[in-house]
């Protein structure tokens, strides 16, 4: 029996992953995810409360994913924006559910992504206190603008590369 609810769940999950990809919190219908899941209207509002609460659960996995999926060290920030970029050109639902999750649910914060952020903007702190990395810009913005250059949808690696090592290059 628990097997079989999990493997519901995940159904529900996997159809609502398409669903909010497609049509954000908003847009979504019920009806849609579980046609695609194929289980009970009744299910989804059991299992995850109300839609938004489906939307985070569908946007923390896919987060949490990315953020152990990438690697991050900041003795090589260019080279961990060409990872993120990549690893979002091959997972593109990454991408259009965090443009989702900035429009419809900016007031919340995903918990892998607040760890991961302190975590980062830690050691670029550490990095550009030691001058690796210019101290211009305070960390965590340096980290959110990364962030916002790899998922530009460049398809070049290269110039994402090139543009997050300039931002990051200390100038004498």
């Amino acid at each position: 029996m628990a097997r079989s609810v999990e493997q519901t769940k995940e159904r529900i999950v996997d159809a609502a992953t398409v669903e909010f990809s497609e049509h954000g919190i908003a847009g979504a219908r019920v009806d849609r995810i579980v046609a695609r899941a194929g289980c009970g209207k009744g299910l989804v509002y059991n299992y995850f409360g109300n839609k938004e609460q489906l939307f985070d659960v569908v946007y923390d996995r896919l987060v949490t994913q990315a953020v152990e999926a990438v690697e991050f060290t900041a003795d090589d920030l260019p080279g961990y924006a060409v990872g993120l970029h990549e690893y979002n050109r091959r997972h593109p639902l990454v991408s259009r559910l965090t443009t989702w999750f900035q429009l419809e649910r900016a007031s919340r914060t995903a918990p892998a992504v607040s760890e991961s952020v302190r975590h980062k903007s830690t050691a670029v702190a550490a990095a550009q206190a030691d001058g690796k990395i210019d101290p211009a810009i305070p960390a965590a913005t340096l980290m959110d603008m990364i962030v916002a250059i790899a998922m530009l949808g460049d398809p070049d690696p290269d110039s994402v590369r090139l543009a997050v090592g300039k931002l990051v290059a200390v100038t004498p």
